[in-house]
């Protein structure tokens, strides 16, 4: 019978890292993860012995609601599924047990115009949250935007995932590829991404020698589509999208020839991303009034550069990043996140006490 009841809801990859870390780390047989929503996929892919696919929260077996019932502790990372909001509001005595980790599209998805559905979805999202025991999110401001939402519980964690620990210092030392240039635009397929006006900043550098890379492989396809549009049209045969899922050890070795990664998301999103090319020395521009740019700027210690200040810079000044900086970065990226803070945070959050 398992102690701590995982709900893992969203995307997949992380939720696939963190399965891996957390079995590495912890008595698997205390442990046991439930894939619910998009990530069912990655679980068919990658799943493991102690992890679940839930088709419907509405046929589970007797046997599983009672190993719910019978946790000590219930952990959502990731809430977005509407049959899991139903489930708890019938089952509402589970809430004084369970702690819901935030990805960030829980709350930054309420800014503007939501349908009808999504507002009543989003109160009885909220409804349930208050009566939890405690919230984590994935960034320390996260926490503050997410309160202008929801009423939060009074008890707050930071979770940390398992952010590309494998990526050292040692790479980061490695000199970047001189022609050409090697420059990532965005992350995903998502407009919040704001890759095309991305684009449209680099284009006074067409001419020089670059290669534009573009993550792809998921998102909206009529974004998708604008983006490749817009790319081929500026940059012609120097755009490269990256249009398939890559193997995590075959992305890595890509990102390595990265000189510059642009972000131009207005939100908590891409950390992953992030995370790995300042571990491997990269230059990261992204925009100074997120929770991102405060998390690795402040809370890493890392150099971090103002996607503004584009519009106004010559090429060699976009491009140059000494090489003392970006072994700072990656030292002060591994010295903040690594696999014993991981750990920690997640034993925090299960009330697990260091023997």
């Amino acid at each position: 019978m398992a102690k701590y009841i995982f709900i893992l809801d969203g995307t997949g990859a992380h939720h696939t890292r963190l399965v891996d870390f957390l079995n590495r780390q912890l008595p698997t047989e205390e442990l046991l993860f439930l894939y619910c929503g998009p990530c069912c996929e990655s679980a068919k892919t990658f799943g493991v012995g102690n992890a679940l696919v839930l088709s419907s929260f509405f046929n589970m077996s007797k046997d599983l609601k009672e190993e719910i019932y019978n946790s000590s502790k219930i952990i959502i990372v990731g809430f977005f599924n509407v049959e899991l909001s139903l489930f708890l509001c019938a089952h509402r005595v589970l809430l004084k047990k369970t702690t819901v980790a935030l990805h960030g599209g829980e709350f930054y998805g309420q800014r503007g115009k939501t349908s009808i559905k999504r507002k009543a979805f989003f109160i009885l999202r909220r409804s349930l949250i208050s009566k939890m025991e405690a919230c984590c999110t994935f960034v320390p401001d996260d926490y503050y935007v997410a309160q202008k939402f929801y009423l939060l519980p009074k008890k707050h964690f930071l979770a940390e995932l398992p952010w590309h620990f494998e990526a050292t210092p040692v790479q980061a030392e490695e000199e970047k590829q001189k022609s050409p240039i090697v420059i990532m635009v965005g992350h995903n397929a998502l407009k919040e991404d704001h890759t095309v006006e991305a684009l449209q900043m680099l284009r006074k550098f067409k001419d020089e020698p670059i290669e534009i890379i573009a993550p792809l492989s998921y998102g909206d396809e009529k974004y998708k589509e604008k983006v490749i549009e817009k790319g081929k049209q500026v940059f012609g045969n120097k755009f490269r999208p990256l249009l398939e899922w890559i193997e995590p050890e075959e992305y890595q070795r890509l990102l390595r020839a990265v000189s510059v990664f642009v972000i131009g998301v207005d939100r908590q999103a891409g950390t992953f991303n992030i995370n790995l090319m300042l571990r491997l020395g990269c230059k990261v521009y992204a925009r100074p009034d997120t929770s991102i740019w405060s998390f690795f700027s402040n809370y890493c210690h890392c150099d971090m550069f103002s996607i503004n200040d584009i519009e106004s810079q010559e090429f060699e000044d976009f491009i140059t990043f000494q090489k003392n900086d970006r072994v700072k970065n990656s030292r002060n990226l591994q010295q903040a996140l690594n696999e014993e803070t991981c750990l920690n945070s997640w034993k925090r959050i299960l009330g697990i006490t260091n023997k």
